[in-house]
């Protein structure tokens, strides 16, 4: 089931990169630009974000479905053994905050943690009913589903492919800083950067 909205909620605490390591990478020999590497660096990991689709740093996501998905059919026991997973955006998944839902008479509950389980090690994460448990109904509202969890990397963890990635959009960005080019020639992205963004990163 596709979420109908994806936001953040709380913005990562740290960057891919460090500015020392953006000053290497744009070859600045002092910190006189940090200021706007510091923007650059954001905006590198953000364009990297919305083409991979992934929370490359640790960070708050909060995304609704319209429902939970529909129950499997088959019982254990006169016991549902379970249902479809919500597959978490964002990945990697780190862990589930909460899940709330408003339920078939209007009011918003939230649902016991120990009513579903989390798989973090699939890509994407999965959340899944707890054996014995099913999906609760919801009323046939917009967005009557919502899912707030940890996503991303920690500074340990963070692949050394997205850490090039964003010190190369870092350097471009850089680069490219100027509202309007005059009388020069504009340069389109390297295509050793495009071809990063155009698959996923595991």
């Amino acid at each position: 089931m596709t979420p109908q909205s994806i936001q953040v909620t709380t913005a990562p605490e740290f960057e891919p990169l460090t500015l020392a390591e953006a000053r290497e990478f744009c070859r600045i020999d002092d910190d006189s630009q940090d200021s706007t590497l510091t923007i650059c660096i954001k905006a590198a990991r953000e364009r990297i974000e919305n083409g991979t689709h992934r929370a490359i740093v640790t960070q708050t996501i909060r995304f609704t479905l319209d429902c939970f998905p529909a129950t499997y059919p088959a019982t254990y026991n006169n016991q549902s053994i379970g249902g479809p997973p919500i597959l978490v955006p964002r990945p990697p998944l780190v862990s589930v905050s909460s899940i709330a839902y408003i339920d078939t008479t209007g009011t918003t509950q939230t649902l016991s943690a120990s009513n579903y389980t989390v798989d973090s090690y699939s890509e994407p994460g999965r959340i899944v009913p707890a054996y014995g448990y099913s999906w609760p109904s919801t009323r046939d509202v917009p967005n009557a589903v919502t899912i707030t969890c940890i996503c991303g990397w920690t500074t340990t963890t963070i692949p050394a492919r997205a850490k090039l990635l964003c010190g190369l959009l870092t350097h471009y960005e850089f680069d490219q800083r100027n509202p309007v080019n005059v009388g020069n020639v504009v340069n389109e992205m390297p295509m050793a950067v495009e071809s990063q963004l155009n698959f996923s990163m595991v």
